[in-house]
């Protein structure tokens, strides 16, 4: 595979191990359950997949049972803002078209006040599932674990009532299972805000990146990123602006110097009490550990979900690459129906990887909601152009479902769903059919359990 990626180096599972430490910590933290929202759920689900390798040929159809447990914790006090989602899952296929696995998901962030208005702590936490092989279908054999964390301190100086100076530093690990992958980075940050009202600031912000490859991560050199960029932040209720503007320099030691730029908006207005308008773009200088973090909050830049999205799954590469990415979404509810409509255009040009390419695509959900039951229809497109080789992958998935209450906790859940591959890549198009019936227990009415895969 290009760059090495998915070679077994390592037997021992060190994304397991980081997983395990940070759902403990989170746990811990979470002990006094009476100040915080704690809620439960657990399930199983049976699935039929009528092409379960997504191949053109000889399609083998499986039944899969799943069965998952999942918890969510929050707290938002004055000395602490958290947030924790996790999930395991364990998959058994009937008739061994893979091995049974189990898979983790967890998300984390965290605000720890030591010192109000001075000191705080920051964690941020996210482990799942990414792509070994960006040119593969998302298959269970073209999946694997990794953990991205991100956590140190915030020191603030309040200079006057309206400007301030925080000073930070982090500690971030990004690991993939049995990959060439791992690296771990040490950053720096320094930040002047200057409030010009309780809604609205304007920052200038620095920002240095020390990242240390896996010593057997032969494709990649040791970087030394840099960042400077100016923030202008409104944030009022249902509308708002996040908008930097700066510059990049890429340092790699054995490679040439490379010099970026920063440009990134998130913008969302709300048009009535029913609708809402949301834009985004980014352009600049990205990995899949920076994109994962940004994944779980927005505390220090517009989110963006990773660098594939015609297949779903971030790419799990240790690469550096240059990332454009543009966003309009529009979202309603009138009564009991809601909706959302989604575009999407990317471009990621990777430094060392051969596997650029740019994407484009759009996405329609509509739920349809009872006293006791959720309707959903859904239906996405994505298409993918490599610009290393003659390559390109147009996907269409539609579907829909029932979710059923039964009573307060427990909840049946029937969906099927279609999605279809045209590659121009010989054997490389496919059509996989699904119908999945699951029952989940859920401690609240609001909390929905449900597989992720």
């Amino acid at each position: 595979m290009p760059g090495g990626v998915g070679r077994a180096i390592r037997v021992a599972p060190r994304p397991r191990r980081w997983c395990a430490a940070i759902l403990g910590w989170a746990c811990a933290w979470a002990a006094p359950v009476h100040a915080g929202q704690f809620a439960f759920g657990a399930g199983t689900s049976l699935t039929y997949e009528s092409n379960i390798q997504r191949v053109q040929v000889n399609p083998q159809a499986d039944l899969i049972q799943v069965v998952f447990d999942e918890f969510s914790y929050t707290e938002n006090t004055d000395v602490l803002k958290a947030r924790c989602l996790g999930q395991v899952e364990r998959r058994h296929f009937y008739r061994n078209t893979f091995s049974d696995d189990t898979a983790t998901y967890l998300d984390t962030a965290a605000g720890w006040t030591i010192v109000p208005r001075r000191l705080n702590w920051i964690l941020e936490d996210t482990f799942r599932e990414v792509l070994v092989d960006i040119t593969a279908p998302d298959t269970p054999s073209n999946r694997t674990e990794s953990n991205s964390l991100n956590t140190g301190p915030d020191l603030t100086f309040a200079l006057s009532s309206s400007n301030s100076v925080v000073f930070g530093a982090r500690y971030g690990r990004f690991d993939i299972k049995n990959s060439v992958n791992d690296n771990e980075r040490y950053m720096g940050l320094a930040r002047f805000i200057h409030n010009m009202s309780p809604q609205t600031s304007l920052s200038l912000n620095y920002e240095v990146f020390h990242v240390h490859f896996d010593p057997l991560a032969q494709p990649y050199p040791k970087v030394l990123l840099q960042n400077l960029f100016a923030r202008f932040q409104s944030l009022n209720a249902g509308s708002g602006a996040i908008v930097d503007i700066g510059g990049s320099e890429v340092t790699r030691y054995t490679a040439p110097t490379i010099d970026g730029h920063i440009v990134r908006a998130t913008l969302f207005r709300q048009l009535s009490r029913q609708s809402q308008v949301r834009m985004g773009y980014v352009d600049q200088v990205s990995d899949a550990y920076t994109d994962q973090i940004r994944g779980i909050t927005s505390s220090t830049a517009p989110t963006d979900s990773g660098v594939t999205a015609v297949q779903g799954v971030t790419f799990g590469t240790g690469d550096i690459y240059h990332l454009k990415r543009g966003d309009l979404a529009f979202q309603s509810r009138a009564g009991p129906i809601d909706y959302i409509l989604q575009g999407t255009g990317r471009s990621v040009d990777f430094l060392t990887l051969d596997q650029d390419y740019n994407e484009a695509g759009g996405r329609f959900v509509a739920n349809w909601y009872t006293s006791s039951a959720r309707l959903t229809g859904y239906a996405e497109y994505g298409k993918r152009h490599f610009v290393s080789f003659e390559r390109d992958d147009s996907v269409w998935n539609w579907g829909g479902g029932v979710d059923y209450r039964l009573n307060r906790n427990v909840t049946l859940s029937v969906s099927a769903s279609y999605t279809q591959q045209i590659s121009t890549v010989p054997l490389n198009s496919y059509i996989d059919q699904r119908i999945m019936l699951a029952v989940s227990y859920s401690t609240g009415l609001q909390y929905l359990v449900q597989s992720r895969r």
